[in-house]
Order: C-alpha cells, then structure tokens, then sequence
C-alpha cells in the first residue's frame, strides 16, 4: 500500500485536526474518538453502547457485536443512504489503539489541546 495515504493519522492539535478533509483521527480519555470524513467531524462514544454522531444522523450499536440499536437522522434527506463504513472505521481504530498503544497520550477535552502522560500523575 501507500504508507501516507493507508494509515491513519492521529492528531492531537483541534486546528490541526479540522483543516484535514479524511483520515484524520483524535483519540480522547474518555473512550471517545473523533475522525474527519469529506471534510465533516465524526464522534464515537463508548459507553457500554457504541454511541455515533455522524453530521446527518446518530446511531447506537452494541459494543460486542456492532448491531445497530438505533438510528435518528438529524439532517438526512428522505431517501437519503446512510452509512456505518466511518462507525466501523473508528471503532476498529480505537480497539486497536486500545489493546496494543496504552502508552499512546490522549486529549482532554476540557483542556484543549493539554495531553496527558500515559502512567503519570500531575
């Protein structure tokens, strides 16, 4: 493959994140991650459930077998596809990053752009 162009890239500057159009990826303390898709942010909360903002609609799935629990779209169009491809991506991502980087800083979203040490107490 294309080394740039098949891995994620994980930022953890907001600015930074924004200005890209896709595979862009924030990893936060709280079991949330955020990714960048044409240009539009994607939210992810794991929660028990898997809860998933996308710009037209939300959705929650179960954490174990990605079932789709519920959906509401919040700007579709009637007849408009919706898609889960971006839900899957960020959670395969963040199980991932979960099982296999615990030294990997995660962002606090009450604090910009502070990021905390793995292992290390303020």
């Amino acid at each position: 493959g294309i080394p740039y162009v098949d891995k994620p890239r994980l930022y953890l500057d907001r600015g930074d994140f924004e200005e890209e159009k896709n595979n862009a990826f924030m990893v936060f303390e709280n079991g949330t991650i955020e990714s960048r898709v044409d240009g539009e942010t994607h939210r992810m909360v794991l929660n028990g459930a898997v809860e998933y903002s996308a710009p037209t609609f939300s959705a929650t799935l179960d954490k174990d077998t990605f079932k789709l629990l519920e959906a509401t779209p919040t700007s579709a169009a009637d007849g408009e596809t919706l898609s889960l491809k971006a839900a899957a991506d960020m959670f395969i991502l963040f199980k991932g990053l979960q099982g296999s980087m615990e030294h990997l800083p995660l962002m606090q979203e009450t604090r910009g752009t502070f990021v905390t040490h793995p292992g290390y107490e303020e």
